[in-house]
Formats: C-alpha cells, structure tokens, sequence
C-alpha cells in the first residue's frame, strides 16, 4: 500500500498514482516500512525452575481441596 493508503487503513491497488491518491491529487508514495513486531518465542521453563510456580501449584491444590469439601457439603 502506499503511504497514504496506509496510514488511512484503505485497500491500495499498487497502481502509481493509486486511484484514491489520483481522485484525491495527492502525491503516491511508496516508503520502506519496519517490518511487524515479531512474535515473543515461548521459554519452557523446567519443573521446579522458578520458586513462584511452587507456590502457585501449592496453592492450587489446596484450592482443589476447598473445592472438593465444599462439592460435597
């Protein structure tokens, strides 16, 4: 897309002028732009790696346990 099309969020067609800068009268640019952010590559963290997951698989088991006593009241 060109730099108008672009940064007004409209389907461009490439063409030099596009249609909208062509009706418009604007000057069609083609500007080089940063690529997307890339993605965040997921780090598998070992069992017992991280003291805070401890503490939250302890928790959730005794919030299992609270659960099953009150299923059962």
């Amino acid at each position: 897309a060109c730099d108008i099309c672009r940064k007004r969020k409209t389907k461009c067609f490439g063409g030099v002028p596009c249609n909208y800068c062509l009706n418009s009268k604007l000057e069609c640019t083609f500007h080089a732009h940063q690529n997307k952010r890339k993605r965040k590559r997921r780090t598998v963290i070992k069992h017992g790696a991280n003291p805070n997951i401890s503490i939250l698989e302890k928790r959730l088991t005794s919030m299992e346990l609270l659960i099953e006593k009150l299923v059962k009241q």
